[in-house]
């Protein structure tokens, strides 16, 4: 099964292969504090994403979370790992039975 989503701001179109549990890990790596908030696709399951936020407060981690929502609006998204680093795995699990 493949799920397609866009981002309209970037102009971004993403395919992602779901295993047969309807879940994936999604790897990201974090640029925080940057000019403006951009995603970019190294691989389906890579990806490097900049956010105007800083790392304090939890504030990057709440707007990765509101891009990756984005990208997948019927699933839950949450950090697996990385919550304090750059490098994080998040995982996606589709509702969508």
């Amino acid at each position: 099964m493949y799920h397609i989503n866009r981002i309209d701001s970037n102009n971004i179109q993403i395919i992602i292969r779901y295993s047969q549990s309807h879940n994936m890990h999604i790897k990201i790596r974090v640029i925080t504090e940057s000019r403006k908030d951009v995603v970019k696709k190294v691989s389906d399951e890579h990806y490097e994403i900049s956010v105007t936020e800083p790392a304090k407060g939890n504030r990057a981690n709440n707007k990765i979370l509101e891009i990756i929502r984005s990208l997948h609006p019927m699933a839950v998204i949450r950090i697996v790992s990385g919550h304090h680093s750059p490098n994080k795995i998040m995982s996606v699990e589709n509702d969508m039975v």
